[in-house]
C-alpha cells in the first residue's frame, strides 16, 4: 500500500524473477517467494547513503503481504544511534503505488500552489483587472501549470520527427541530436518571479498608450479599469483613462497583458533552440562544476523569497531587497516601491501587519520547527509525509490564533486589539466570492483571440526566456540529483560529463518548456519555467517516479476547475509557506554543493573556476544594489526604454545567471592541467585504478546494475 515499489514487466524479466505463485500457494522451496525478493531488490536499489537499515531476515522485509506493516508507525528517539527502517527510495525507472503517489502529489501540488499563485495576483492588481479577469488569470494560472507539468514529468521521444536520410547518416544524425520531451521525473512548472518585473513594467507602460478607441469623456472607454475591489465602472473607477488631448481610450489592463502574452509566445523560441542543442555542445559547457555552481546560487536567490514570504510577503518589504535579486519594483505613481503593510496571510480586512511582525515570524518558525521536528522524531509514514504535517499544524494554530486589528479602522473597536478566530485562514468572504466551476477561455477579455503581438516586447522577453532556460538547467539537474537516478552518477574522474543521458534529459526539460510556455501563451497565461523546490521535495519524500508527479498534476489541476477548493487552500497565510520553501530551497543548495563534489575540486582548475563564479553570484545576493543603484539611470541616458532596462538590471543582478556566466568563460579560458582528472576521495597509489574509484564512490550504481543482473546483492 505505501512502502512496496511498483516494478513493471520488463524489470521483473530483467532481475529474472520468477511468476508470482498463486494466491494459496506457498513459496518455493529455497526461495523468499516474489513479494521478499521484490522488497530486497527495492531496499538494495533505492536504500543508499542516508538510508537507516538494510534488514538481512526475509520475514523482516516490509512489502511481503503476510508481514506487518507496524514499522511504518514506529516512530525514533533523537539522540540514540540506533538505526531505523526507512521507507524505500522510488526511484523514477520504478512505480510507486497509487496511494503512495497520490498523497506525495500533493504536497508537491501544495507547495507549487502558493508560488503559482504570487504572479497572476500581483499582475491582476497592478493592471486594476476586473474581479472576472483577476479570477479567471488565476484559475489559468493554475491550470495552464497543471497541464504543462504533465509534459515535464514524462518523458515522450521525438526520435521519429527526424528526416528519413539515406545510408547510416540518419543514425548518427539521431545520436547527435538526441531529441526528447520532457524528463521523466516529478518536475512542475510556473511562471517564474522573474518574470514580474519586466511584466509589471511592460504593462504600466501599455496602460499609458492609446489605443483605438476614441472618446470624449473616460464613460465612453469600453475596457475601462478597475479600483482595488475589481470593480469596473466606465467613468467613476477609470479616472484618467480618456486621453484629452488625443481623444483617444488608452489600453485597459486586460489589453496591455494579452500583447504580452503574444510576445512571450514568440520570445519563447530560446528554450526550444537550446533544447535542440547536441549533447556535445551542452557537455562543453555544463560541466559539474558549473552546474553545481549554477544550483548553489539558484538556491541562494531563492532563500531571499522564502525568507521576504516568511516576513509577511515580498511586496512588503521596505529594504528593496527584491531589486538585483529576483524582483525589481520600481516606484511608480500607480505601484508604489513596496506596500505599507502585509496582506496574504489571512482575511485582508483583519490581518494587515508591518513586514516581519512577530506574529508572520512566529508562525512561519512554527512550520519550520514542525517539519524538522517530523524528520527528527516521527515515523517513517509521517516523515514522508513531513510538509503535509507541517502545513497542518500551522494552519490550525493560525486558525485558532486571535486576530490582530492593524492599521485598518473599526468604530466599534479600538485599533491594536486582539479578536478571537484568528487569522481567518479559511477566509469566508474570498470563498464565498469565488464561483464552482472555471476553465480556460471562458473569460472574453483574456480569449484567445484577444492575444496580439508588441515588437519593441520581443528583445526584453528573450533575455527573461534565456535567464529562465538557466534556471531551468539547474533545476533539472538538481532534481535528477535528488532523484538518485543512474544518471547522476558517474565516474569520479569525469563525473557527470560523461553521462549522455544526464544531458538528454537536461534538453528534454528545456524542450517541454519551451512547448509549455508556447501552449500557456495559447491558453492566454504567460512563459512558464520550473519551480526550484521540487527537487528538495523529491528527497524528502522519497519518490521521484513519474506517477507522483502525475499525482501532483492531477491536484493542481483540481484546484484550478474548482476554484472555491483552490481559494481555501490559497488562504493559507504566506508566513507558513515560506518557513516551509526555505527548508525545501536549502536542501537545493545541498544537490548543489554535492554536484561540485563531483567535480575534482583537488585540482586548481576547479577551485579556481568555483572561486571567481561564486564570488560573482553569491556576492550580487548579498549587495545587489552594486549592479543595479546606477545601472537603470545609465540606461535611461541612452534612451532605453524603460522595459528593456527592467530586463537587463534582471540579467546582470540576477546571481545565478551572472555567476554561471562567470564560471563558463572562466572554464573555456582556463588551460588544462595535470591534476584535473585527480579522483577526489582515491589514494594516491589508486589513481588511475577505475575500478577502485568506482567501488569509492559509485556502490549504488553497482547496485543497481547487479540487481538488474539477478545478482540479488
Amino acid at each position: 500500500f505505501w512502502s512496496r515499489p511498483m516494478l513493471n514487466e520488463e524489470d521483473r524479466l530483467d532481475s529474472h524473477e520468477e511468476p508470482p505463485p498463486p494466491h494459496h500457494a506457498e513459496p518455493a522451496q529455497g526461495t523468499l517467494g516474489l513479494e521478499a525478493e521484490r522488497g530486497a531488490a527495492a531496499l538494495q536499489v533505492h536504500d543508499h547513503g542516508d538510508s537507516d537499515t538494510q534488514p538481512s531476515k526475509p520475514d523482516l522485509l516490509p512489502v511481503s503481504i503476510g508481514n506487518s506493516y507496524t514499522w511504518l508507525l514506529v516512530p525514533r528517539y533523537p539522540c540514540i544511534r540506533t538505526k531505523h527502517r526507512q521507507s524505500p527510495f522510488i526511484t523514477p525507472e520504478v512505480q510507486s503505488s497509487i496511494p503512495r503517489a497520490a498523497v506525495l502529489g500533493l504536497q508537491h501540488a501544495l507547495v507549487a500552489f502558493a508560488t503559482i499563485l504570487i504572479v497572476p495576483t500581483r499582475l491582476s492588481a497592478v493592471g486594476r483587472f476586473e474581479a472576472r479577469a483577476a479570477q479567471a488569470i488565476r484559475s489559468y494560472a493554475i491550470i495552464v501549470s497543471a497541464l504543462a507539468s504533465l509534459l515535464q514529468c514524462c518523458r515522450l521521444s521525438l526520435s521519429g520527427l527526424l528526416p528519413e536520410v539515406p545510408f547510416n547518416v540518419h543514425l548518427s544524425f539521431h545520436r547527435l541530436l538526441s531529441w526528447q520531451m520532457g524528463t521523466g521525473m516529478i518536475s512542475l512548472l510556473g511562471a517564474p518571479l522573474l518574470l514580474l518585473p519586466v511584466v509589471e513594467r511592460a504593462m504600466i507602460d501599455g496602460m499609458m498608450q492609446d489605443s483605438s478607441v476614441k472618446c470624449i469623456s473616460d464613460s465612453e472607454c469600453p475596457s475601462s479599469w478597475a479600483d482595488s475591489n475589481g470593480v469596473s465602472m466606465p467613468g467613476v473607477t477609470n479616472s484618467g483613462q480618456c486621453s484629452l488631448a488625443t481623444g483617444l481610450c488608452k489600453y485597459s489592463g486586460e489589453e496591455a497583458y494579452m500583447q504580452i502574452v503574444g510576445t512571450g509566445m514568440v520570445a519563447n523560441v530560446v528554450p526550444l533552440l537550446l533544447g535542440l542543442l547536441p549533447c556535445v555542445v551542452l557537455r562543453a559547457v555544463l560541466s559539474p562544476r558549473v552546474l553545481g555552481n549554477l544550483i548553489v546560487l539558484l538556491s541562494a536567490s531563492m532563500l531571499g523569497v522564502s525568507f521576504q514570504l516568511w516576513a509577511g510577503g515580498i511586496f512588503c518589504d521596505p529594504s528593496g531587497r527584491g531589486r538585483g535579486s529576483l524582483l525589481n519594483f520600481a516606484a511608480t505613481a500607480t505601484t508604489p516601491a513596496h506596500d505599507a503593510e502585509c496582506s496574504g496571510n489571512g482575511d485582508a480586512q483583519w490581518v494587515q501587519l508591518p513586514f516581519a511582525a512577530p506574529q508572520y515570524v512566529g508562525l512561519g518558525f512554527l512550520a519550520f520547527i514542525t517539519l524538522v521536528a517530523v524528520q527528527i522524531v516521527s515515523c517513517p509514514l509521517f516523515r514522508d509525509t513531513a510538509i503535509l504535517c507541517a502545513f497542518f499544524v500551522s494552519w490550525i494554530v493560525a486558525f485558532l490564533s486571535p486576530h490582530w486589528k492593524g492599521t485598518g479602522e473599526d468604530s466599534s473597536v479600538a485599533k491594536g486589539s486582539f479578536y478571537p478566530g484568528a487569522y481567518q485562514v479559511l477566509a469566508p468572504a474570498a470563498v464565498e466570492a469565488t464561483k464552482w466551476g472555471d476553465f480556460l477561455f471562458l473569460d472574453s477579455r483574456l480569449a484567445p483571440q484577444q492575444i496580439s503581438f508588441k515588437a519593441s516586447l520581443l528583445p526584453p522577453l528573450m533575455i527573461v526566456a534565456a535567464v529562465n532556460s538557466l534556471r531551468t538547467i539547474g533545476d533539472v539537474a538538481a532534481t535528477i540529483e535528488s532523484s538518485r537516478a543512474p544518471m547522476s552518477h558517474g565516474t569520479i574522474s569525469n563525473g557527470i560529463s560523461s553521462n549522455r543521458k544526464f544531458f538528454v534529459t537536461l534538453k528534454g526539460g528545456l524542450f517541454a518548456m519551451g512547448v509549455g510556455s508556447i501552449m500557456s501563451g495559447i491558453c492566454g497565461y504567460l512563459p512558464l519555467a520550473t519551480l526550484s523546490q521540487t527537487s528538495c521535495t523529491v528527497a524528502l519524500t522519497r519518490t521521484s517516479c513519474p506517477r507522483a508527479g502525475y499525482m501532483a498534476c492531477f491536484w493542481l489541476l483540481l484546484l484550478g476547475v474548482v476554484p472555491k477548493i483552490g481559494a481555501a487552500v490559497a488562504a493559507i497565510p504566506t508566513c507558513i509557506f515560506g518557513g516551509v520553501v526555505a527548508v525545501l530551497f536549502a536542501g537545493q543548495m545541498v544537490s548543489g554543493i554535492r554536484m561540485m563534489m563531483l567535480a575534482c575540486m583537488v585540482s586548481h582548475r576547479s577551485r579556481t573556476v568555483l572561486a571567481i563564479g561564486l564570488a560573482s553570484g553569491l556576492g550580487l545576493a548579498m549587495v545587489p544594489s552594486w549592479a543595479t543603484a546606477q545601472l537603470g539611470r545609465g540606461l535611461a541616458l541612452y534612451k532605453v526604454s524603460p522595459v528593456m532596462i527592467e530586463a537587463l538590471i534582471q540579467l546582470i543582478s540576477t546571481p545565478y545567471c551572472i555567476g554561471t556566466i562567470m564560471a563558463m568563460i572562466a572554464q573555456t579560458l582556463l588551460p588544462l592541467e595535470d591534476d584535473d582528472e585527480t579522483p577526489l576521495l582515491a589514494d594516491e597509489d589508486k589513481v588511475g585504478d577505475e575500478e577502485e574509484v568506482l567501488s569509492l564512490n559509485n556502490d549504488h550504481t553497482a547496485q543497481v546494475e547487479r540487481v538488474e543482473k539477478g545478482m540479488g546483492g
